[in-house]
């Protein structure tokens, strides 16, 4: 990828749609955009849900390192304390992705679900991932990154009229905006933004 573009470690929870919080309603899915390889997004990892009523649901994450996996606080939340939430890593198909883990989430001491500042958490594996051409570590920027082209992927829901799924690693191309444009959102320190407001475009989200 070229120094001008960035790969966004946004974490997309495609698959799913909740009402969860009191004051937001997020729709996660990739429209548009295109298949990928997992050796695109080594850092990709897809993560299952499922409460002890047998109820699931789908979430993404990044590798962080060989025990830790980088996700979004939200994604738990609606997790039972009977629950329990698997990662499949390694391949751009889920059911042929050979690393399998179980994992145990530590959600921000301070996620507000009505703002959604602090929407991160961890997820601390069972056994470590073996790290090589198809599972690598994020890079992490120290810094908001500038106004630049980047990527987003993940797997789930990619029509949202008629929420055809795909179990495949999909991409979809983004531009981040800058602050400027982002404090117009109301967003919280912490926070950045990208995309486009125009439904006809490509997205992670509408």
């Amino acid at each position: 990828m070229a120094s001008t573009s960035v790969q966004l470690i946004i974490l997309i929870c495609l698959s799913f749609t909740s009402n969860y919080s009191k004051g937001r309603y997020f729709e996660a899915k990739i429209v548009e955009g295109e298949y990928v390889q997992i050796r695109n997004y080594p850092h990709a990892v897809f993560l299952e849900m499922v409460n002890g009523d047998s109820s699931s649901y789908i979430c993404g994450a990044s590798v962080l390192n060989q025990y830790y996996l980088v996700s979004v606080a939200h994604c738990f939340i609606n997790l039972d304390e009977n629950g329990q939430v698997k990662a499949f890593a390694g391949h751009e198909n889920v059911k042929k992705a050979n690393v399998i883990r179980n994992g145990k989430p530590i959600i921000h001491s301070h996620f507000d679900t009505y703002t959604v500042q602090n929407d991160i958490a961890l997820l601390l594996l069972d056994k470590p991932l073996p790290l090589g051409k198809h599972i690598q570590r994020v890079i992490i920027k120290k810094n908001f990154p500038r106004k630049v082209t980047g990527s987003v992927a993940g797997w789930g829901i990619i029509n949202e009229v008629t929420e055809e799924e795909t179990i495949l690693l999909k991409s979809v191309t983004q531009t981040l905006k800058g602050r400027s444009d982002c404090l117009k959102l109301d967003l919280k320190p912490g926070m950045f933004c990208a995309g486009s407001l125009r439904s006809s475009d490509p997205r992670p989200a509408s």
